[in-house]
């Protein structure tokens, strides 16, 4: 069975794609075999971003395919080492899918309140109404700069 680990907010612009695919590349480097589900189908970053490192040459490569649903980018998560699914914004459903079928939900936020504060409704939320083990959920800071007042409110 794969590894699966879920990037998810219900936020946009929170870092959700990047912090995937820093993680797909990783592994990736590591000679893992690894999938990035884009479930993103309006704006599809991670397969743009694909086609931008093929046309550059840019290794490691990194398989990225769009999905409509979690169910389906689950069907083919055991094809590979790990499948790092890229969730979309504001699909709460599907978050609460995510975040029960991966080993590891990572939740990517700004150093803002306005970001902090949904993204720790929302990993509470995970667990006291989806069943998600607090063991699997992290929150990843991203987009921090080197504000010691931003950094203290975090």
């Amino acid at each position: 069975m794969g590894y699966i680990i879920g990037v998810v907010s219900q936020k946009g612009g929170v870092g959700k794609s990047t912090v995937a695919r820093a993680i797909a590349t990783t592994y990736a480097a590591a000679d893992w075999n690894v999938k990035i589900g884009d479930l993103d189908i309006n704006q599809s970053t991670s397969f743009t971003w694909l086609q931008r490192r093929l046309s550059r040459g840019i290794e490691p490569v990194v398989a990225v395919e769009t999905f409509g649903t979690v169910g389906q980018a689950l069907r083919i998560a055991d094809a590979y080492d790990l499948m790092v699914l890229d969730g979309a914004p504001h699909a709460t459903r599907a978050i609460a899918e995510i975040g029960q079928k991966s080993h590891l939900a990572v939740l990517p936020a700004g150093l803002s309140l306005d970001d902090l504060e949904p993204t720790v409704l929302l990993a509470n939320t995970l667990v006291s109404e989806h069943g998600v083990p607090v063991e699997r959920i992290v929150i990843a800071l991203s987009r921090v700069g080197d504000s010691s007042r931003e950094l203290e409110e975090a």
